[in-house]
């Protein structure tokens, strides 16, 4: 089942289609950034995913 469309290429995403981007806090933590697209590496936004998964986002 596809968990987002990319406005960019506007393909149907799977879960194995979205990458996670991450920035480091310190030398043991890092958080979640953004989450990008593998198939054109544009970000996608929280709108760009379908329910339930947009509702799970902060």
């Amino acid at each position: 089942m596809p968990v987002a469309r990319c406005k960019y290429c506007n393909r149907l995403l799977f879960n194995e289609d979205v990458g996670r981007e991450y920035i480091q806090i310190n030398s043991d933590m890092k958080i979640q950034s953004k989450f990008i697209c593998l198939k054109c590496e544009m970000e996608l936004r929280k709108e760009d995913f379908f329910e339930p998964y947009r509702s799970m986002m902060k």
